[in-house]
């Protein structure tokens, strides 16, 4: 087994401070630099377009396209790029920024053919920059191994040369954030790149988004928050920052970060990166018509965007329309023939829905075409462990940690599973009970009494038999149970049905507080059923609220299953209560504790 460490602490250079705020009527007096850092963005346009009639430069106009582009007013960017280009066609400026517009937009053919020509040796300037762009291009189109050729490179301009400035430092740093994916201690180095560029300049956006980014990919939050913060108190509501900050709160289930991404998409209504975490939210919460028009928005921007194709053929694959589902395959494929990322969004994606033995078959696509997609193996293994392939699951995760062994899910799970090395086994004829050794027989006896009463009632009354054994795991502490849920602590629920694999807390997890954990397991054994008897084809809501009435008639006059309360009524009576329609929101992306409990009721 690979050893596993504790994740490393990645800090900001020391020293940096906060940029103070300007009033906005002192902003209008000092100009489009003022207003930009008041977030007056149509106010800031405005004054760039006045200073560049008054004094034309391709600088200027490099500039101006950047910031339109930041605001999503793409189409006045592009025209103003061509004109310039038309007039200054020696600038690297231009080129570079006409560059990553397309880029941006998913004209990657034009785009690499102007980054040739601007990242001609030696590679200092625009030229450096339009070389990691270059590098990030054959990225987007599967050819890994040049664009590890060509990003390898910075290294030697790092080592070789002389100062260099900011800008160039922040290629270097990206450029060897890349190269980590073959040796995570090089996102160290990454993180000096990036101190480096903001200690020469601090006010240099990209560098703070950057190292934000890299944090979030490393699962340092509070650090990705303190950088984007950096950039939103020099740039306020500045959208790549507020995608940050939306990303962080995502990584963490909360339901800030659809808040957060309407911020972003109020100064830019087609951010695609807000687009596209909002299509998921309202995926995961069966929202079709709300994730399609994110979607098409996204798309729009980028058609070729594997994050947005892979959300959309996740959509449609839920609905069985495979033959669209199958054209979104072979779009995605077609722009990289090495798109690992498409099948790792559909494996997550579906697996939100419960589908679960498909989000494996999902992966291991994305496995099968790069041996590097550490995310794949992740993505992988974690399902493997929801169906049950107990050792294959371990192995994909052994496999995943290795390349990624920032991942706190990944971490967790696999140190969960040495855990679980020590529990005891106890069968029935057609249930095997998992249980804590201080738990041991005491407990396993009365849950294979009432889970083997469970599925004979329940397979009774729906006239389906789930395919056995039925495996039970049964941890003694909450965190336990919420890691081998969802790979991090602190989910509020007390019991998960993956199909034939159930887990919960033991007796023991909620100490004094105490729960029915008979009841419990009775729901979950409901689940097992319904889902084995719709092959996992069933809304959230209709699931729960059916496991909850099955609870009721097992309990009779023992109050099993949730029922209607004080605080409900309340939540009824002040409409804080989710409609119908938004009901499955309740159970992926709850706005308060109480909410779960009250979605079980309304189910």
């Amino acid at each position: 087994m690979i050893a596993r460490r504790d994740l490393r602490s990645l800090t900001l250079l020391a020293g940096l401070t906060l940029a103070g705020c300007v009033g906005s009527d002192d902003a209008r007096a000092q100009g489009p630099d003022a207003l930009l850092r008041q977030g007056e963005y149509d106010e800031a346009v405005a004054a760039m377009e006045q200073e560049l009639r008054n004094a034309p430069s391709p600088e200027a106009a490099a500039e101006l396209a950047g910031v339109l582009v930041d605001i999503g007013r793409l189409d006045e960017a592009e025209d103003l790029l061509r004109e310039s280009r038309a007039q200054y066609p020696e600038s690297t400026a231009v080129a570079l920024e006409l560059g990553r517009l397309l880029q941006h937009t998913g004209r990657l053919d034009e785009a690499a053919a102007l980054f040739g020509q601007v990242g001609a040796p030696p590679l200092r300037g625009d030229a450096l920059l339009a070389e990691l762009h270059r590098g990030e291009i054959l990225l987007e189109r599967g050819e890994r191994e040049r664009a590890l050729e060509v990003f390898d490179k910075f290294i030697d301009v790092y080592n070789g040369s002389g100062a260099l400035n900011s800008r160039e430092l922040y290629a270097v740093a990206r450029a060897v954030q890349h190269l980590g994916v073959t040796d995570t201690g090089l996102y160290g180095d990454a993180l000096r790149a990036f101190d480096e560029s903001i200690a020469a300049d601090p006010d240099n956006l990209d560098a703070h988004v950057g190292v934000g980014m890299l944090f979030l990919q490393t699962y340092n939050l509070p650090d990705a928050r303190a950088s984007f913060r950096e950039a939103l108190n020099r740039r306020r509501d500045h959208p790549p920052a507020l995608l940050g900050m939306a990303l962080a709160a995502q990584l963490e289930n909360s339901p800030e970060a659809a808040e957060i991404a309407e911020q972003a998409l109020e100064v830019n209504p087609d951010l695609p990166g807000a687009r596209l975490l909002r299509a998921r939210t309202r995926l995961a919460g069966e929202d079709m018509e709300g994730a399609e028009e994110d979607l098409e928005a996204a798309l729009a921007v980028d058609p070729t965007s594997s994050e947005a194709l892979g959300i959309l053929a996740a959509a449609r694959y839920l609905q069985g329309r495979m033959d669209e589902f199958e054209a979104l395959r072979d779009r995605a494929l077609e722009s990289n023939p090495r798109d690992a990322e498409f099948f790792v969004t559909v494996a997550d994606l579906v697996s939100t829905r419960r589908f679960y033995a498909e989000a494996v078959e999902f992966a291991a696509r994305g496995v099968a075409l790069d041996s590097l997609a550490w995310e794949a193996f992740g993505a992988q293994g974690l399902n493997q462990l929801r169906t049950g392939e107990m050792s294959e699951g371990r192995e994909s995760l052994e496999v995943a940690f290795a390349g990624d062994p920032y991942n706190l899910w990944i971490k967790n799970t696999l140190d969960l599973l040495d855990l679980m090395d020590s529990f005891e086994t106890y069968e029935s004829e057609r249930l095997q009970v998992l249980v804590d050794p201080e738990d041991g027989e005491a407990l396993a006896t009365y849950m294979l009494e009432v889970g083997e009463e469970a599925y004979s009632a329940l397979s009774e009354r729906y006239g389906y038999a789930p395919e056995t054994p039925v495996r039970i795991e049964a941890f003694r502490r909450s965190a336990d149970f919420s890691v081998r849920t969802v790979g991090m602590a602190g989910l509020g629920a007390l019991g998960v049905a993956f199909g034939r694999v159930v887990a919960m807390d033991s007796p023991a997890a909620r100490g004094t507080e105490g729960f029915h954990w008979a009841s419990t397991l009775w729901h979950e054994l409901a689940h097992v059923v319904h889902l084995g008897l719709t092959d996992h084809h069933m809304p959230r809501w209709l699931s729960e609220g059916l496991a909850v009435h099955e609870e009721r008639i097992a309990g009779g006059d023992s109050g099993w299953g949730y029922r209607p309360s004080l605080p409900f009524f309340a939540a009824y009576l002040s409409d804080r209560l989710r409609t119908p329609s938004e009901l499955s929101l309740s159970f992926v992306r709850p706005r308060s504790p109480e909410e779960v409990g009250f979605a079980y009721i309304l189910g």
